[in-house]
């Protein structure tokens, strides 16, 4: 049994966290193993790549893609109305809705955003075709991504989905304060967003997209180079927006192309945008026999970036170069509106492997970040422990990147913290699965299956509110996987995962018997 406690500082500064390589938050993901010994972090600057270059514009050539409207309704609707009190012992919750649908794609991302009345935008990946909330699209081509608009009230506002040709993913989703709803992923060839198809070779290409507040089109971009290049996270600006993400091949953003890696090795991009689409900046590159990957960004109210990953051998987001001391360490770095680094930590363990998933900036200016870790691992002064084969992690660091507490908790097997948003207290509320049995604020938890799915609140220390954990039995043995979770300005918690056998955010539980199926869920306190 595992317990959630926040540390004091400790000598340590450093620590590892793994990453799936391009795998999705939460499934199924293989992970090293290893001896931990701690290290510590490293602190530099580096200057931004050049802003001056020419603004991209969305190719139209013609295409085969499809953008589709759902206009049709399904008697086979799987959206449930739920009732009952979803919180333990009390805790004033009232589950709101849930809609479902069969996972046809085992590594579907479900990112989600809210837009300024509360309503949910949530995205996927799907197969063939996709009932949801009462209508349905369909796709001819290999695969589709959707993205739906839904109300606080668990209405459907719009359903669309597009595809190119062959492989298409939706990775990641944000708002801005105008309601704009951007959106990152990868795509082969030929996806159109409504402004004409996005050129690509049948490489994974990265994309960007901004639609306004009812699936409209905006302005789209697909960048088109010899190997594959994915979107992990998008992030609007004051006057624009960020993209981060990973590799292969020669890449060029707009500024020039990045270095290319070795065969079966990756590296990490970051590049800041304005609304037109122009680039502003770029920084990449990396070793080339080594690995390095964005995982997610955020923006805080001062216009600094913050974004997590994780890299092997060097990183060279700082002078002299971060050198990884464990298989596979992780970072946290913040940049300024210009792309220069103002300070990065990272996390790592000899022989270890870690992994960041997550990051958010409070109101204070202070930045959570979750995701999984094995040893003692920690930023600049404060550690928690890992001990067993990697553990959910929570961290919380001031704007100067000053450590103020790190946290862990698990079972025997396999946990990930997987995403965290921000509550109107000021905590956090962190989206995690866990196996065997867990104790968090005094309450213990046990999994019904072989992992379960866990919502918990903590407040600016890091103390357990409340925990919430759903799941199946899972017969088949198969995981349960957390994705993603938004917080609106009332409290009201939205999140994405999937379930299998049962989804049971309240009673009456909602039977899906031997059936994987990703979700939408949204309950308030």
């Amino acid at each position: 049994m595992r317990c959630l406690v926040p540390l004091v500082a400790l000598a340590l500064a450093a620590c590892v966290l793994d990453n799936p390589a391009f795998g999705e938050r939460g499934d199924d993901a293989t992970l090293a193993t290893g001896n931990p010994s701690a290290t510590a972090s490293t602190t530099g600057d580096s200057a931004a790549a050049s802003a001056d270059a020419s603004a991209a514009t969305t190719a139209t050539t013609a295409t085969t893609a499809t953008t589709t409207d759902a206009t049709a309704t399904s008697t086979s609707d799987t959206t449930e109305t739920t009732t009952g009190d979803p919180c333990p012992e009390g805790e004033g919750c009232e589950a709101a809705w849930v809609h479902h649908y069969p996972r046809t794609h085992t590594s579907e991302r479900m990112p989600v955003a809210l837009l300024s009345d509360g309503s949910a935008v949530v995205g996927g990946r799907f197969l063939g075709t996709l009932e949801l909330a009462g209508a349905s699209v369909s796709t001819t081509q290999a695969e589709a991504i959707y993205v739906a608009r839904i109300a606080s009230s668990g209405e459907l506002l719009w359903l669309k989905s597009f595809a190119g040709e062959e492989y298409n993913l939706l990775t990641s989703i944000a708002t801005d304060a105008a309601d704009r709803i951007y959106l990152g992923g990868a795509h082969h060839n030929l996806i159109d967003f409504g402004g004409g198809g996005l050129p690509g070779q049948l490489f994974a290409e990265a994309f960007y997209a901004i639609l306004d507040a009812d699936g409209g089109h905006i302005f789209s971009f697909g960048f088109s180079d010899v190997g594959n290049q994915y979107v992990h996270a998008i992030a609007p600006t004051a006057d624009g927006f960020v993209l981060g993400g990973r590799y292969t091949g020669p890449f060029d953003l707009g500024l020039g192309p990045l270095p290319a890696p070795e065969a079966e090795k990756y590296n990490y991009f970051l590049a800041g945008f304005n609304l037109g689409g122009k680039p502003q900046w770029v920084r990449g590159g990396g070793q080339a026999d080594e690995s390095a990957s964005i995982e997610d960004l955020a923006v805080a109210a001062d216009g600094s970036i913050y974004a997590v990953g994780d890299f092997t051998g060097a990183l060279d987001l700082s002078e002299p170069a971060l050198a990884a001391v464990g298989a596979q360490d992780a970072f946290l770095v913040k940049l300024d509106g210009g792309g220069a680094t103002q300070w990065i930590r990272s996390i790592g363990a000899s022989t270890q492997a870690q992994h960041l998933s997550g990051v958010a900036v409070d109101g204070d200016g202070d930045v959570w970040t979750v995701g999984t870790c094995n040893g003692v691992v920690g930023f600049d002064g404060v550690a928690a422990s890992c001990p067993t084969s990697y553990d959910a992690f929570v961290a919380k660091v001031d704007a100067q990147g000053v450590g103020l507490w790190a946290g862990a908790f698990g079972g025997p097997e396999y946990d990930l913290a997987s995403d965290v948003a921000i509550t109107p207290a000021g905590g956090a509320l962190v989206l995690a699965t866990f196996t065997g049995e867990i104790t968090l604020g005094g309450e213990t938890r046990t999994s019904a299956g072989i992992n379960d799915l866990l919502l918990v609140e903590l407040d600016g220390d890091g103390a357990a509110l409340w925990s919430r954990s759903f799941g199946g039995t899972n017969p088949a043995q198969t995981y349960e996987s957390a994705h993603r979770v938004a917080v609106a300005s009332d409290g009201a918690v939205t999140f994405t995962a999937a379930f299998y056998d049962v989804i049971n955010l309240s009673e009456p539980a909602i039977p899906i018997p031997g059936a994987r199926h990703s979700a939408i869920l949204r309950y308030a306190y």
